[in-house]
């Protein structure tokens, strides 16, 4: 957040708004998605197919935190990764 990310240095507002812009968009995206899914559904397994690793570090910690089991991770060719979560409350604890 700071002016050439030094530390010593003021704080730079434009930095501040891009990063409240980066956590909206994670209440919008992925985990959003997931969360209302499991909400819905607690009895289905559920496949994510993740793109970049700031979404997969956001799941995999989402789901430990939620107390979700993460069942596989596969990584694809193509970079992506599909991690496989059982959902707390189907026979997860």
């Amino acid at each position: 957040m700071c002016s050439s990310g030094e530390r010593e240095r003021a704080v730079v507002w434009e930095a501040v708004a891009y990063f409240r812009e980066q956590l909206d968009l994670r209440k919008s995206g992925v985990i959003a998605a997931l969360s209302r899914q499991m909400e819905y559904d607690r009895t289905s397994f559920i496949e994510a197919i993740l793109h970049d690793a700031l979404n997969i570090y956001d799941v995999i910690y989402w789901a430990e935190q939620a107390g979700h089991r993460l069942l596989t991770q596969r990584k694809e060719d193509d970079g992506t990764l599909r991690v496989l979560i059982q959902p707390y409350g189907n026979g997860s604890h």
